[in-house]
C-alpha cells in the first residue's frame, strides 16, 4: 500500500520514478545496471583513493638511503608507506637483501631483483583493476538494453497504429510507444 503522503504529492507522476514507471520493462534492468556501475565506480574510487602516496618523494628518499647502503631502513620505510610504489620497492629490496646474504654478484643480483619487481608489479596492477571488468560489460550491456527498449517502444506504437487505424489519430496512436522508445535510449 502508498503512503498517504506520497500518494498526495504526486511522487510516482513526477521525477525519474515517473520516467522509470513509463519506460517500460527494459527501464529495471537498466536502473540495476547504473547502480552496480555506481557502486564498482565508488569501491575503486575509495581503494584507489588509499593508495595514494608521493612515489617520487618515497623513490628519492629510498635513493638516498641506498646510496649510503642503509638498505635495511630503506626497507623499513618502504614498508611502512602505503601503495603499489612502495610494495614494489619493499619486494626488490627484500629480493636484494636475500641475494647481498648470498654473495651473488652484482650483474646477477641487478637481474633477480628487477625480475622480481617486475613480477610482483604484475600482481599489483591485477588488484588496482579488480571489478574493472564488470564496468566494462555493464558499459557493454546498458546500450544494448537501452536500444532493446527502443524497439519495443517502436513496436508497441506501430501495434497501436495499427490496431487503431481509421478511429483516431496516427500520431496520437503511436505516441506511447514512441514515449516508451525515447526513455529507453
Amino acid at each position: 500500500m502508498i503512503p498517504v503522503h506520497l500518494a498526495d504529492a504526486g511522487f510516482f507522476e513526477s521525477g525519474a520514478l515517473k520516467f522509470l514507471l513509463e519506460g517500460g520493462p527494459f527501464m529495471w534492468p537498466l536502473l540495476a545496471l547504473l547502480i552496480m556501475a555506481i557502486a564498482v565506480i565508488i569501491e575503486r574510487y575509495r581503494s584507489l583513493k588509499l593508495l595514494e602516496t608521493d612515489a617520487g618523494t618515497l623513490r628519492e628518499e629510498v635513493i638516498e638511503l641506498l646510496s649510503e647502503d642503509k638498505v635495511e631502513e630503506s626497507l623499513k620505510l618502504c614498508d611502512s608507506a602505503r601503495g603499489p610504489v612502495p610494495a614494489i620497492l619493499s619486494n626488490g629490496l627484500r629480493k636484494y637483501l636475500v641475494l647481498r646474504r648470498l654473495n651473488y654478484d652484482q650483474a646477477q643480483m641487478e637481474q633477480q631483483v628487477v625480475k622480481s619487481m617486475e613480477n610482483y608489479g604484475v600482481n599489483i596492477v591485477a588488484a588496482l583493476e579488480r571489478h574493472l571488468p564488470i564496468l566494462a560489460t555493464i558499459a557493454s550491456v546498458a546500450p544494448m538494453l537501452g536500444f532493446l527498449g527502443t524497439v519495443q517502444g517502436m513496436i508497441v506504437a506501430f501495434g497501436d497504429i495499427e490496431a487503431n487505424i481509421g478511429q483516431q489519430n496516427i500520431v496520437q496512436a503511436a505516441a506511447s510507444g514512441i514515449r516508451v522508445a525515447l526513455l529507453t535510449t
